[in-house]
């Protein structure tokens, strides 16, 4: 359960893990309760150390300035894309959606507060922690936590108590802002891009841009799309609920184009969610999938001509085209044991498909993926019939 390895470098770090050592002296039957106790109560002070180093790392920080520009080059195309969809959009949801395009932003704020290292000290500075103290009580005082903080700086109490008590800031689990993740953040418009993304198969400042937008750039327009599916056309430009912003006839043919969708997608979801309610809900995952390939894919080919329509050849894989490159590391990305669905049975689980699925379908419906490989029209990869609802 322990791991001791930066426990001279956090005195925080250090007492939690001391505390762990602390629930082995409890009869057999009680350590695993008091162990997720401390877990639980220890748990900020852990991702707030591990964000701190990450968003302190140099690296990471010069990925982030990478990631920056993808996003506004992915964010112009969708924008240059709403503009085309005259056949989906009226003039009035146009120009809502374009407004809410121009101010999403890329937010990295909660990581920042997340890796605020002084804060968290504060925090677990009101919990006296002893090698004296016996189990029983220590137990004690992590139930009793909120008690403990001063109860004249409501604004230091509020926050203590969300990161510790409830391990959330902003309403949002602080364990998804360590994971290898991102999403789309509707009451403030913006993109979350969790700094563990940075990193190889998804992202490396060293790798072509095709392997850059195959992957992180795919799931940046992944959730950007999420801003405009069934959820998101509910919110405005500022991240306030509104009806306004699409019309009923633009909402009602965007439900048509999504139909082709949800039928091709229906064997899977059915083997994979049966009759649970989750069903109704990947839907907007699979049309997230299905645009946010093409707007990425789009930001590339205007990368790959302001460079002059080639990028650096990698060794070993001389055969392979950057245009290839692009959608081979969106299947390597998908398809690796790490990315995969946890816990189906579980009703707050998941809402995505398997890996496998996700690329295949998303692919075969992409017009420039059969022409990348050559696929004959009419095979699996290939078929006749597409579904498109963001092209």
């Amino acid at each position: 359960m322990e791991n001791r390895k930066y426990d001279n470098k956090s005195k925080v770090i250090k007492n939690i893990n001391d505390m762990f050592r602390k629930c082995s002296t409890l009869d057999p039957d009680l350590i695993e309760n008091c162990n997720e106790s401390v877990l639980e109560f220890g748990t900020y002070a852990f991702a707030s150390y591990f964000i701190h180093r990450l968003e302190n790392n140099k690296i990471v920080q010069e990925g982030y300035k990478i990631v920056k520009k993808m996003f506004h080059e992915i964010i112009n195309e969708f924008r240059l894309l709403v503009k085309e969809k005259k056949n989906i959009l009226d003039k009035i949801t146009i120009k809502n959606y374009i407004k809410k395009l121009n101010k999403i932003k890329l937010n990295r704020n909660k990581h920042k507060k997340l890796g605020d290292l002084k804060l968290m000290k504060k925090c677990y500075g009101y919990f006296k922690f002893s090698n004296d103290m016996s189990a029983e009580v220590m137990i004690y005082k992590i139930n009793y936590f909120e008690s403990l903080l001063p109860k004249n700086d409501a604004k230091l109490r509020k926050r203590c108590v969300d990161y510790i008590v409830y391990g959330k800031t902003g309403g949002v689990d602080i364990m998804m802002l360590t994971d290898k993740n991102a999403y789309f953040d509707p009451d403030l418009n913006a993109v979350v891009i969790n700094p563990s993304m940075l990193v190889d198969p998804c992202f490396d400042i060293r790798f072509p841009m095709s392997l850059n937008y195959g992957c992180l750039g795919a799931i940046i327009g992944h959730e950007i799309i999420h801003g405009f599916d069934a959820i998101g056309i509910h919110f405005d430009d500022n991240g306030k609920i509104s009806q306004n912003i699409t019309s009923e006839e633009s909402r009602k043919k965007y439900k048509d184009k999504s139909d082709c969708l949800g039928k091709q997608y229906t064997n899977e979801t059915l083997k994979q969610f049966g009759n649970d309610y989750r069903k109704f809900r990947v839907l907007d995952e699979n049309i997230a999938d299905n645009g946010g390939i093409k707007i990425a894919y789009r930001a590339y080919l205007k990368y790959l001509k302001k460079i002059g329509g080639k990028e650096s050849i990698i060794p070993h894989f001389v055969k392979f085209t950057g245009k290839q490159f692009f959608f081979v590391n969106f299947a390597r990305f998908f398809c690796s044991p790490d990315n995969q669905p946890i816990n189906m049975n579980n009703e707050n689980s998941e809402v995505h498909l398997l890996g496998s699925v996700r690329v295949r379908n998303t692919l075969s419906n992409y017009k420039p993926f059969s022409e990348a490989f050559k696929c004959k029209v009419g095979t699996k990869m290939n078929p006749k019939d597409k579904c498109e609802v963001w092209l």
